[in-house]
């Protein structure tokens, strides 16, 4: 009898090794790089390319449509900023994989003294609980093997260690929203101090 569950014992736990370095690798990207490190990262570039590392690991196949101002430019780690996009676009992705024409938005906008970073979907949207927890590490909407929970944790991290905001919210006619706001300077002097302390 042990030898006939021995192939499930395996696989389950060669699931849980592959989950175990998902988190390990999402944990590594929380190490917050130094203020020298930072540089002038122009939005649209990085979403672009987001966009195109997260559709190369989809089998779903929506269309992106981009809405940018020219020229948003920030102070901030580029590499981090780029995660961010692939983890919102990749969520899109997932979230629009049983529409009939799956479509997601990329809009970036210039206010002030801020950037905005809009990325938007015509998929199921976010329930009440959703909303409430979404930003929370290890909290997933996906089956077991296919999201770590960290990947949207790992994001508002980042955001607000760039000194700004990430909301969820849902769209009047369907579909979820994830707006970003990131300060165009890089982020304010107290925040630069409280890094890797």
């Amino acid at each position: 009898a042990i030898l006939a569950d021995l192939p499930s014992l395996i696989e389950g736990m060669m699931d849980g090794a592959v989950r175990i370095s998902d988190i390990v690798r999402n944990l590594r990207r929380l190490s917050f790089s130094r203020p020298a490190e930072t540089q002038r990262v122009d939005l649209e570039r990085i979403a672009r390319t987001a966009a195109n590392w997260a559709t190369r690991s989809k089998k779903t196949r929506a269309e992106i449509c981009f809405d940018c101002d020219a020229g948003v430019v920030v102070e901030a780690h580029e590499g981090q900023i780029h995660q961010v996009l692939v983890n919102l676009i990749d969520n899109a992705f997932d979230a629009t994989k049983d529409v009939a024409t799956p479509r997601i938005r990329v809009a970036i906008r210039k206010t002030r003294a801020r950037a905005e970073i809009v990325v938007e979907d015509n998929g199921r949207g976010l329930s009440d609980v959703v909303l409430d927890k979404v930003f929370e590490p290890f909290f997933t909407t996906k089956v077991v093997g296919e999201g770590t929970g960290l990947g949207l944790w790992i994001s508002y991290s980042i955001v607000k260690e760039h000194g700004g905001s990430i909301v969820a919210a849902n769209r009047p006619d369907g579909g979820a929203i994830f707006t970003v706001q990131l300060p165009m300077n890089g982020a304010p002097p107290q925040l630069r101090a409280d890094e890797g302390g």
